[in-house]
């Protein structure tokens, strides 16, 4: 399976991204892959620390989809500005916003 090894400058939590009520199409299983369709495209993901494994897309449509390509630590920094901010980023550490087609 294709993989993607994950920086720490590039913080990213499958679990927190997939599982947050942000997509309907997706569903966790027992062994912690993710399988879901977007597009015409049934793409199954697993996150094991800071590899990301999938198939189903390739490499450029997954860093897209789960928005891998924007420097989340420069986003979060920014907008950083008070302790509820703080406390929602520490919390949520890794989630991120997904770029699902529009009537998804």
């Amino acid at each position: 399976m294709p993989r993607i090894v994950l920086s720490p400058q590039e913080p990213f939590s499958l679990d927190q991204t997939l599982g947050c009520g942000q997509v309907f199409r997706w569903n966790r299983f027992p062994d912690g892959s993710w399988i879901g369709v977007v597009g015409d495209r049934v793409i199954r993901c697993r996150q094991k620390g800071s590899v990301l494994t999938f198939n189903g897309a390739d490499e450029t449509f997954i860093r897209h989809y789960f928005s891998l390509d924007l420097d989340l630590p420069t986003i979060l920094a920014s907008i950083d500005v008070d302790p509820f901010i703080q406390t929602a980023i520490e919390q949520c550490r890794g989630l991120r916003l997904v770029r699902q087609p529009a009537w998804e």
